[in-house]
């Protein structure tokens, strides 16, 4: 049980497939069949990832598939056989003894059911052979759909035991550790002298699979491999310092075969340049397509920079300036309010004050009192004695209100409301009449449908996008809800950018391509 248990230790090591083998090798001691080698071959080659197309998955060699041991050192001797039911002819309440000592020797005429007996020691107990299938009584028709048991007397550790046993289920552990050996189990090996050997039980599947198994897998893997066409001459015109010639070069079993299949396939981007060279190579002046193509890109990077232009009109910057006015604006006019509340203080004061008339009225004023009437006292002057230049009484009744009034001219928040407002809608006047429109239209539209059918629709599109972010931005400017913009895409800035690079290449192509070195190559 030892040695057993080193080789099932041994075969843990080994590649599933290869477990698979011993497990295989344990339960066929007459070989394994062609079909255990397609299997075997089928999990070899799943293993190095090669397609499995049935699925097919090892059975690891196990405990379950060796003699097994009682496991607490308990020695098991077998006593006897008895009361074997639907087994050949063996008659019932039979009983065949064994000697728990010394040897057994057990006799008797053909039929007799010596064979009978043995077979079902076999399959009760642990044996290399289990070919032989233990069968009902042949000439009873109803016998067939029955199943064969039997009862075993053993003694275990000194203590006398009963275990029965059924075709139908696992053998019972307790006679897992009687080892049965029989001439189907025998193995006789001859040497190359001619001497007979004896090789223990066990160590002739680790032979086996090393001297048979392995070796007929290695003949059917060449023999597939011979089968597969690898002339690298045929490749011999990709070969070279390129992608594909360095793969080509590299070969092996180790070569990733998403590797392969990305270098075996063109991308839309590379069949598209393939096109592109095909052109080019078959342009009769070259030179000429180059300028062509040249000023074609110019002609789009034209358009890239009046869409600029356009859309710096109603970018974020542009957006802030003008959010920046609309709030000086309605400071500026809060400001009057203010000023204009402060100038009354709550009297009744004359239509009129605080007005352009007034305030040409209030500036003669100042302009007689700081010149004439008081040319040494700031105006107003309100000290003792002081008269007011208006009315020619004293001031001194007044000086609150002359003086709000000088403070009120001085500041002067209406002139700077009406500047702030003048201000914001000359802005909004701008925007408003500022022409948005890309203007692409006629050959030069049908210049760029030839190079992206999709681009004149993705500009007009854009075009009203950009109208009503104006739209948004004028509504702004009066409500201040300037959070509430409507957010400007769809720009074709981009995709025209790629074809103006895609003309200036192509340029650079048939430029390149003019020159017959470089034409050649």
């Amino acid at each position: 049980m030892a040695l057993l248990d080193d080789i099932l230790a041994w075969t843990q090591a080994l590649p599933q497939w290869q477990q698979d083998a011993a497990r295989r090798l344990f339960q066929k001691p007459d070989g394994l069949s062609n079909e255990d080698y397609d299997t075997l071959y089928a999990l070899l080659k799943a293993a190095h990832d090669l397609p499995n197309p049935e699925g097919l998955k090892a059975v690891p060699l196990s405990k379950d598939h060796l003699p097994a041991s009682t496991g607490n050192g308990d020695t098991v001797v077998l006593k006897a056989m008895r009361d074997l039911k639907h087994v050949n002819c063996i008659a019932p309440n039979q009983v065949l003894s064994f000697e728990p000592t010394g040897m057994t020797v057990i006799y008797g005429g053909n039929g007799s059911g010596k064979s009978g007996y043995a077979r079902v020691l076999k399959r009760g107990c642990r044996a290399r052979d289990q070919n032989e299938q233990v069968l009902p009584d042949a000439n009873d028709p109803a016998a067939q759909k029955c199943t064969p048991e039997a009862v075993f007397d053993i003694e275990a550790g000194g203590t006398a035991k009963e275990v029965r046993w059924s075709a139908k289920v696992d053998p019972p552990v307790e006679l897992a550790s009687i080892a049965v050996f029989d001439c189907h189990c025998a193995r006789l090996y001859l040497t190359k002298e001619q001497e007979v050997a004896y090789l223990p039980y066990g160590l002739d599947i680790v032979e086996a699979l090393a001297n048979t198994v392995l070796p007929e897998l290695e003949r059917r893997l060449n023999q597939e491999v011979a089968g597969i066409s690898t002339d690298s001459a045929q490749f011999a015109y990709l070969q070279g310092d390129t992608a594909v010639g360095n793969l080509i070069a590299g070969l092996s079993h180790k070569t990733a075969p998403e590797a392969v299949k990305k270098l075996a396939t063109l991308s839309d981007q590379e069949k598209q340049r393939a096109e592109e060279l095909d052109r080019t190579l078959g342009e009769a002046d070259p030179a000429a397509k180059a300028r062509e193509l040249r000023l074609s890109a110019e002609r789009i990077k034209e358009v890239v920079q009046k869409l600029d232009a356009v859309v710096a009109m109603v970018a974020e910057q542009a957006v802030k300036k003008l959010q920046k006015i609309a709030q000086e604006a309605q400071e500026a006019a809060q400001a009057e309010q203010a000023a204009a509340k402060l100038l009354h203080s709550g009297e009744d004061l004359l239509p009129g004050t605080g007005e352009a008339a007034w305030k040409a009225l209030f500036e003669a004023a100042r302009k007689f009192s700081v010149e004439q009437a008081y040319p040494d006292k700031p105006f107003p002057n309100t000290g003792d004695n002081a008269v007011c230049v208006l009315c020619q009484q004293p001031i001194q009744n007044a000086a609150d209100r002359m003086t709000r009034f000088e403070k009120y001219v001085q500041d002067d928040v209406a002139k700077t409301a009406v500047a702030k407002k003048k201000e914001l809608a000359a802005a909004v006047e701008q925007l408003r009449q500022a022409n948005l429109t890309i203007g692409v239209q006629g050959a030069l539209a049908r210049e760029l449908d030839q190079l992206d059918l999709t681009i004149s629709g993705q500009i007009t599109a854009f075009e009203a996008a950009i109208s009503g972010h104006r739209q948004g931005i004028l509504d702004a400017a009066v409500s201040q809800a300037w959070d509430s913009l409507p957010e400007l895409v769809g720009n074709p800035r981009k995709t025209l950018r790629n074809l103006a690079a895609r003309q200036y290449r192509r340029s650079r192509d048939y430029q390149r391509h003019a020159m017959k070195p470089e034409r050649k190559r």
